[in-house]
């Protein structure tokens, strides 16, 4: 799928919006191409409902968070759960990026990159 212009703009808005990223190399595509508030999902030796119960502790009442697990068919499976354990544990979700990043193409995280280059701050 050829990238459109418009939906870079439009995934630029979500720049400030708190990220919930797999692991290490998905945080630095993140932030190269321009996000910064981001949360790794994963910790070692940590379970992953423990992990979102430490994370929801980190979130603000009123924010929501995008979970932004890889497009693939366990990148969806965790995304899920990980949207589930949100849930349960008082965090707010919003999927509008994760739905934008989607009508790329791309199949994961670290394809943004060289779909987006360097997102600019407005």
């Amino acid at each position: 799928m050829k990238f459109n212009p418009k939906l870079k703009s439009d995934i630029s808005r979500y720049i400030g919006q708190i990220i919930l990223a797999e692991g290490k190399k998905d945080e630095e595509i993140l932030r190269k191409v321009g996000f910064s508030n981001i949360i790794l999902i994963h910790e070692d030796g940590v379970s992953l409902s423990d992990r979102m119960k430490s994370i929801s502790k980190l979130i603000p009442k009123k924010e929501k968070v995008c979970v932004l697990t890889d497009f693939d068919k366990k990148g969806k499976m965790l995304y899920f759960k990980i949207k589930e354990l949100c849930n349960e544990n008082g965090i707010k979700t919003d999927s509008t990026l994760r739905g934008l990043i989607l009508l790329t193409g791309i199949l994961n995280i670290k394809e943004l990159d060289s779909m987006m280059g360097k997102i600019n701050k407005s």
